[in-house]
């Protein structure tokens, strides 16, 4: 039987056990044997990013009362100058968090029993749900020295059972021998995120060095009034051009505000609440580009796979095809994909050699499968239109995942969401200082896309930059 008490281990317990087991793994005779990766890489074309490893002092700092003193720039506002340090920090204090959370789970001496080709680990019920499908474990022995450390990952989840799989020398001599079990986050994410925002920030740098701005994408300015709202009637479209027969006045004022570029290069943004038509827009406004323009490329992000499928379901029922579409997908959402999605979708690798979907006009994906473009374009200009659902469930570095791989400055952004949604985050110096604010949201609390009432005709938002969807009862 597993002893529950791990489940309430203190902060400073677990502090103390991640540092005694990357002791225990990386010391001087240690040796680490993972799991070959399933991702073919060409070592000659593609290119590795920086790891981004949390920092020692961060975790010291979190089992510390000196937090404020050393941070004191985390209360400074956001603005150009510190954004990648400010948000550098919170991705570092964010992802010690998870580390720490990890540690809770730890199992000391247990034994794995054969499942098929994998090894099944017993987990109790107060564990389940607390792990996915492609976690990194950790099989360290409670006494062999000098260590060796055995890390694979989980690969089927059966409620109290893990199913894992190792190198294959482990499966075939392994006797049944204890280990301790330690389990790993999934740092994908947050390796994509520093890289994103490391990215952007150079891009705007470089822009600046020749006399160019292209920062209004992330910090618009407010220099437009009710004067220069150009003609957003839905009028001026004539209704034969719709693709989708039931959108509303504001979800045409937001179709044409893509179309016109009104908010250009800043972000366009439709917020509604659930069920208000914000995944009908995007989808109006993927066929709008698509059909208007023969050379447009659009990458459509989302938070979540059901969303993603979501939207390519919409889109194959328009009549798009494969020889347009693609949903790109991870290779562990693969298998759960609807039946009619597979014939459109790909699972996306490393492998420059392997890459033909990228030369579809349309590739719906999440906005972390979506970092996987990176190493296969080398961060080479690849859409022209960046349109993102779900957006106010991302942190701001999570959206700059996609956002980073357009023409940069010079591609039209969309953001959709429920500004009553917000990002998890663990970590509560995180959320005191900012990373539970979306991009999306960061952008409504101010001008232009604040609240106005020169624009009364338009909800009291600037049809330029925002349409406020409403609920369909309450059209006028």
């Amino acid at each position: 039987d597993i002893d529950e008490v791990q489940m309430w281990r203190s902060k400073h317990q677990t502090i103390e056990r991640e540092k005694k087991l990357q002791q225990k793994i990386h010391a001087p005779d240690s040796l680490i044997i993972r799991r070959p990766s399933e991702n073919k890489v060409n070592k000659h074309t593609s290119f590795r990013l920086r790891n981004y490893h949390v920092p020692e002092e961060v975790l010291e700092m979190l089992g510390s009362n000196e937090l404020d003193k050393r941070n004191e720039f985390l209360n400074k506002p956001l603005m150009m100058s510190n954004y990648v340090d400010k948000f550098r920090c919170l991705l570092y204090f964010e992802e010690a968090s998870r580390i720490l959370e990890m540690r809770r789970f730890d199992l000391d001496s247990q034994t794995l029993s054969q499942r098929g080709e994998y090894l099944a680990l017993f987990i109790n019920d107060s564990m389940v749900g607390c792990f996915e499908v492609g976690n990194k474990v950790l099989l360290t022995h409670p006494t062999r020295v000098p260590q060796i450390t055995f890390e694979g990952s989980i690969c089927k989840i059966l409620h109290n059972f893990l199913l894992l799989r190792f190198c294959d020398d482990f499966h075939k001599h392994y006797d049944g021998e204890a280990y301790n079990v330690s389990f790993k986050h999934d740092r994908r994410k947050f390796v994509y995120s520093h890289n994103a925002i490391d990215k952007v920030s150079e891009r705007i740098h470089k822009f600046n060095q020749k006399g160019f701005s292209n920062s209004e994408v992330l910090f618009p300015k407010s220099k437009y009034s009710v004067l220069k709202v150009i003609n957003m009637k839905t009028e001026s479209y004539d209704v034969n051009n719709w693709y989708q027969k039931n959108l509303d006045k504001r979800q045409m004022n937001a179709v044409i505000g893509i179309m016109k570029k009104t908010s250009f290069p800043s972000p366009y943004v439709v917020n509604g609440k659930p069920g208000t038509g914000k995944t009908t827009t995007l989808v109006e406004c993927v066929l709008q580009v698509i059909h208007s323009s023969n050379w447009s490329r659009i990458l459509v992000c989302t938070a979540s796979n059901s969303h993603a499928d979501l939207i390519a379901d919409k889109l194959w029922k328009c009549g798009l095809r494969d020889d347009n579409l693609v949903r790109l997908v991870s290779r562990a959402h693969m298998d759960r994909l609807p039946e009619r999605l597979k014939q459109i979708s790909v699972i996306a690798t490393r492998d420059p050699f392997s890459r033909d979907w990228l030369f579809k006009r349309i590739i719906i994906t999440t906005a972390v499968t979506a970092a996987n473009i990176w190493f296969v374009v080398c961060f080479k200009t690849l859409f022209t239109h960046c349109f993102i659902d779900e957006c106010t469930k991302m942190t701001e570095p999570e959206t700059l995942l996609p956002i980073s791989l357009t023409n940069f400055g010079n591609s039209t952004i969309l953001l959709c969401g429920d500004l009553n949604a917000k990002p998890f985050c663990l970590s509560k110096v995180s959320r005191n200082y900012g990373l539970n604010v979306s991009f999306m949201h960061r952008l409504v609390e101010n001008s232009p896309y604040a609240g106005d009432e020169d624009f009364e005709d338009y909800g009291g938002f600037n049809p330029k930059f925002i349409s406020k969807l409403q609920d369909r009862e309450n059209e006028e």
